[in-house]
């Protein structure tokens, strides 16, 4: 059984927080565990309203030597904190394995033995 939660909390009229968990079935570098929280940040008018998101945390783990983790507090955070007076911005990340955001997956690598002899170059 795979299992989706999905919440938003809203901080004021411009911004939100979306936090997102996903536990697929079975945990693969292709479909891992998911862990996302996201700020979601509205400014302008009604007419031409900017939204822009930023990752706060993120956690993804893929199985065995496959996982990544960030957190990045925006500006905003920093500000409520009361810390924005000394800290500009924070990032810290650790990351296990080849993972791509955009795809949300981790690369798999395999064990296979190329042949680097010469009777391979002539082929």
């Amino acid at each position: 059984m795979e299992i989706g939660i999905q919440l938003t909390v809203k901080m004021d009229e411009n911004t939100k927080y979306n936090m997102g968990l996903e536990i697929p079935t079975s945990i693969t570098p292709q479909n891992p565990f998911d862990f996302r929280v996201i700020q979601e940040a509205s400014s302008g008018t009604d007419a031409k309203e900017e939204v822009t998101r930023d990752v706060v945390m993120q956690v993804t783990f893929g199985g065995g030597d496959a996982i990544y983790a960030k957190v990045e507090p925006p500006k905003s955070i920093l500000e409520l904190a009361h810390v924005d007076e000394y800290i500009d911005s924070f990032q810290a990340s650790v990351k296990e394995g080849e993972y791509d955001p955009e795809k949300n997956q981790f690369a798999v690598t395999t064990n296979t033995l190329e042949d680097k002899s010469e009777k391979a170059e002539d082929k």
